[in-house]
């Protein structure tokens, strides 16, 4: 655990982290993919995640580090001061939706890079698609999209949030969602109406 503890202003560790930093584990994330499996996953390092707004992140950058974490199925450790919790952020690590694509034995793979947007997929072992979309700039919002076809499968798919929980509904094509800066969007897409075209890892 670390903590905001040292003799400087604020304690020497904080922020425990800044965007700069996580943005840079987009990076790793993508280029070590090919080796994570059963036996070695990857680990992007502790989550400094549960303290709010003192790690540094906002809580729009908090949910896209904890979305990239859990799309890489990097092991799940907190590196933060679990004696002060943030009750915004305890409700996103005990998100059971973002725990189960941590641990659903998949790592994804990036499918588009562009700027500030990025799109993660992979898929799941009963045949559903995860796909994380992301703006990862600092100011303005974006507008990310990726078309099925990317993802792997055509026709439409029914598609839940799996941040919110919500249930989208039928989305045939394409999906495309404007995004705050450093903010994500994590779904869940079922194939309806066509057969997948990517084997199960998202490379």
């Amino acid at each position: 655990m670390e903590c905001y503890c040292g003799p400087g202003p604020n304690g020497s560790g904080y922020p425990l982290t800044t965007w700069s930093r996580v943005t840079g584990r987009f990076a790793s994330a993508a280029s070590w993919q090919q080796w994570a499996g059963p036996g070695g996953w990857n680990d992007l390092d502790s989550l400094e995640l549960g303290n709010g707004d003192q790690v540094g992140l906002t809580a729009d950058q908090r949910r896209s580090y904890f979305t990239l974490w859990a799309m890489a199925a990097s092991p799940l450790l907190l590196g933060t001061d679990l004696t002060a919790p943030n009750s915004t952020d305890m409700a996103m690590l005990t998100n059971d939706r973002l725990i189960g694509v941590d641990q659903d034995g998949a790592a994804a793979g990036r499918i588009v890079t562009s700027g500030v947007q990025q799109v993660w997929r992979k898929r799941e072992a009963n045949g559903d698609y995860v796909v994380a979309l992301f703006n990862t700039g600092t100011s303005g919002n974006a507008t990310v999209s990726v078309k099925w076809s990317q993802v792997g499968f055509s026709g439409s798919a029914d598609v839940t949030d799996l941040w919110s929980g919500g249930h989208v509904g039928t989305v045939a094509g394409s999906y495309a969602v404007t995004l705050r800066p450093g903010e994500t969007r994590l779904i869940r897409a079922r194939v309806l109406s066509s057969q997948s075209s990517v084997g199960r890892q998202g490379r």
